[in-house]
């Protein structure tokens, strides 16, 4: 992390602090599904406290931006407020679920 906090100083030209990562467990707040091009999805996650990760998906097949919508308000809806061993348990169950159901 030092060598990044480094580098971003070189190359911003300005200071730059390193802070060590904080304890506490952080919890779901929201989550964006973002169409890119093709099957290519943006995932934006925020969690609370303000930390934001992003990451490149590459689908099965293109999804509309409308479906990828209202995919990414389920998963807000049912897992707000969640930390990651809460999300992953109700996941498991989630899928316990899909898979006892009929088709």
């Amino acid at each position: 992390m030092l060598l990044v906090a480094t580098m971003l100083a070189r190359t911003a030209h300005v200071a730059a602090l390193v802070t060590p990562p904080v304890a506490d467990t952080s919890r779901f707040k929201h989550v964006e599904l973002i169409a890119i091009q093709g099957r290519l999805v943006l995932m934006v996650l925020v969690l609370q406290g303000g930390s934001v990760h992003q990451q490149m998906l590459t689908l099965a097949e293109p999804v509309p931006q409308t479906k990828l919508g209202e995919t990414a308000e389920r998963i807000n809806v049912q897992y707000m407020d969640m930390s990651a061993k809460e999300v992953r348990v109700r996941s498991v169950q989630m899928n316990l679920l899909e898979r006892k159901s009929p088709n």
